[in-house]
Formats: structure tokens, C-alpha cells, sequence
């Protein structure tokens, strides 16, 4: 299994706290594990101390906030040994755990989302019968949202709320404040799903431009003749 706790002061205050062992018993625990050349947490388990799912339950109390195998765990979303397995090849990786997991089928990219927004304790969104207009939020350019993977649901009195793919990602969240100058409230959707809506209206945009262009043209032929043409913008028609 992957370690979960990815410095031993951590592991040892968290054994010895929750009455786990002593002081003396984790000091033994771990020469032993040492002349073996094992993973504290793997002795812990084969010794008898804990099972793994104990393991994750001080983990959780620890931090606070479910790692995202145990999520998928108590979905039933993922046997036990399947599990194991996972957990080995994707040490410390979550996100390259999900991305496995679509890939297998084990997922859809829909329990993917609701995994992440439940970790990171934000609503989840389901966009499977989402209409967007790109229209409604002429502040925000489909360029932008395509960067980062995101769209605006709604306008709020004080910023805006936005269906986002990777909480996890702080970085990306922090451009998109900083992008948009404005308060963000965050709910987590599909990410599959996110970049389909872009991608379908990025095609909606093109058609009402050309639209808006031949409106253009057409008023500015009516007009041209001893009257001062008028040309209307495409935004003044959006």
C-alpha cells in the first residue's frame, strides 16, 4: 500500500495520540522495520497494530479530509483488492489514481467529479443536461475559460460562481481570481463534460459573429447613399 503519512513524526504522534502504542513499542517497531528494510506503516499492519483501514481512519482524523481511495471505497465504487493495487502504482499521486480509473472504466467522469468535490468539501454540479450561453457572461471570454477549464454558472451580487474541474489545483484558481477580479464561489463538475460546453459554444459564438458581420454589411448598403452610414457592432448585437 502507499504511505500515507509522508513524514514519521507525523505517523509516530498520531499512533502514540490515539493510544496505538508507546513511545517505547514505535521505537522497536521501528528497528525492525529498519533492519528489514520495510515501510513503517506495512509493519504496523503485518505486526497487528492496525489494519489498513485504520490506518486511513487516523489519517482522516489527522488531516481532516478523506484521501480519495477511501472516498471511492465507501461508494463501492472500487473492490478491496483492486484497491491495494492501485494504491501501490499511484503512491501520492490522486490524480493520477483518477485518471486510471476513467481509463479502466472504473469511473465515469461524473463519480470522478462528485470524488473530488466531496475531498475538498465544495457542492458538485451535474452538467450532463447543461445549457450554457456564453452571451450572458460577456466578461469572461471562452478563451479563458478553456485555459482553465472552467464556466461561469451564475452572476452573483458579489463575484461569480464557477463549476470548476480540480479543486485540488490552487494555482489555477488563483489565475482565475486574479483574471477576474472578482469573488469566485467554487462547485466542482466533469471535466470531460466542462470541455464539451466550451467547445460547443466556442462553434455558437463563430455562427452569431458571421451573423452579426452580414447584418452589418446589409445596413451599411441600405444607409450609403446621402445618409451618414451606420455600422453596428457585433457586441451591440450579442
Amino acid at each position: 500500500m502507499g504511505a500515507l503519512f509522508s513524514k514519521t513524526d507525523e505517523l509516530k504522534d498520531t499512533l502514540i495520540k490515539n493510544l496505538v502504542l508507546t513511545a517505547e513499542e514505535w521505537d522497536a517497531l521501528r528497528t525492525k522495520a529498519e533492519k528489514a528494510n520495510a515501510d513503517l506503516e506495512e509493519t504496523l499492519i503485518k505486526d497487528g497494530y492496525l489494519k489498513q483501514r485504520d490506518l486511513m481512519d487516523l489519517y482522516i482524523n489527522r488531516f481532516k479530509r478523506k484521501p480519495l481511495s477511501r472516498i471511492i471505497l465507501d461508494h463501492g465504487w472500487l473492490d478491496s483488492s483492486h484497491h491495494s493495487t492501485l494504491l501501490k502504482k499511484f503512491q501520492n499521486d490522486e490524480k493520477g489514481l483518477l485518471a486510471e480509473l476513467i481509463r479502466e472504466n472504473i469511473l465515469t467522469h461524473e463519480q470522478a467529479a462528485r470524488v473530488l468535490a466531496e475531498k475538498y468539501e465544495l457542492p458538485y454540479t451535474d452538467l450532463t443536461d447543461f445549457q450554457f450561453d456564453v452571451t450572458c457572461f460577456p466578461e469572461i471570454s471562452l478563451e479563458v475559460m478553456e485555459s482553465y477549464n472552467f464556466i461561469p454558472l451564475k452572476k452573483l451580487d458579489e463575484g461569480y460562481s464557477l463549476v470548476i474541474d480540480d479543486p485540488a489545483d490552487v494555482v489555477k484558481i488563483d489565475n482565475i481570481k486574479t483574471l477576474l477580479g472578482e469573488v469566485v464561489h467554487l462547485r466542482v463538475g466533469s471535466s470531460a463534460r466542462i470541455k464539451e460546453i466550451i467547445e460547443k459554444n466556442r462553434g455558437a459564438r463563430g455562427v452569431l459573429t458571421e451573423i452579426a458581420e452580414d447584418f452589418q454589411l446589409q445596413i451599411i448598403r441600405e444607409e450609403g447613399e446621402g445618409e451618414e452610414e451606420k455600422i453596428v457592432s457585433v457586441d451591440e448585437l450579442d
